[in-house]
């Protein structure tokens, strides 16, 4: 039962912080400010809405209603909702096409301008749609150029041809996350104005700049697949209990 009030306690507290009535406590607890976003609640809420929407369906099979009669109830329940499915579906849909939210201009500028972004400290935020940058690596023009090969979200790969020691700028705000690689070897990274730059010296270069998992990511998973693999152990093991006293 200390389960089941657990649960029920964590659910109401998750539905409270996602409304107006919580603003004081995001506004005075300094720590609230990493979760950015109410709606980040939503996991929790739905993780402990699902055990005690269990608990309470179970409590109804197995105190209250026999199973001749629980059955048809829920049969009853899911026609009822298939029937009336209008009251489940969006009452607007945006007709947008999804590049109108993905390009270049949107994200970089749209709707970073308005994103409540935790950037490193001296980050130089764009004050107008002309300060944007636009070069994923940025050399000087008297240094040499960049050949990009592939650019994608987590890996930018670049032949540089320099013809003269410099330092290359890449720009990506600071994340632990990113690395980068020269010639197949780990570039030492530095942190300009809130971005990377990387010194290379003079002549041709492959770089490989590329998001990595951090060992808080890591472990998140493993701890993640671990606690799968011990609800479906517990499960079992359940299971097991209940058909040897059964039997």
């Amino acid at each position: 039962q200390w389960i089941l009030l657990a649960f029920l306690l964590l659910f109401i507290i998750s539905l409270f912080l996602m409304t107006e009535y919580s603003k004081a406590l995001w506004e005075t607890i300094p720590v609230m400010k990493f979760f950015q976003f109410p709606w980040r609640f939503l996991l929790i809420s739905s993780l402990s809405a699902s055990f005690c929407a269990g608990a309470v369906i179970w409590v109804i099979e197995k105190k209250i209603v026999k199973k001749e009669v629980f059955l048809p109830i829920v049969f009853l329940g899911i026609l009822l909702v298939a029937h009336y499915q209008k009251f489940f579906s969006s009452q607007a849909i945006n007709a947008d096409p999804s590049e109108f939210y993905t390009n270049e201009k949107q994200i970089k500028w749209t709707t970073s301008k308005i994103s409540d972004e935790y950037l490193p400290e001296n980050f130089k935020v764009p004050e107008n749609e002309e300060d944007v940058i636009g070069e994923k690596i940025a050399v000087d023009k008297s240094a040499g150029e960049v050949s990009y090969l592939d650019v994608r979200v987590g890996e930018i790969k670049a032949d540089i041809n320099l013809n003269k020691d410099t330092a290359v700028r890449i720009n990506t705000a600071f994340f632990p996350a990113w690395h980068a690689y020269l010639d197949g070897e780990e570039g030492m990274l530095a942190s300009s104005y809130g971005v990377y730059s990387l010194n290379v010296s003079k002549g041709r270069h492959r770089l490989v700049f590329s998001y990595e998992q951090t060992f808080i990511e890591k472990l998140s998973n493993l701890l993640s697949v671990s606690g799968v693999a011990l609800l479906f152990a517990g499960i079992i093991t359940s299971r097991r209990k209940n058909h040897d006293k059964s039997s």
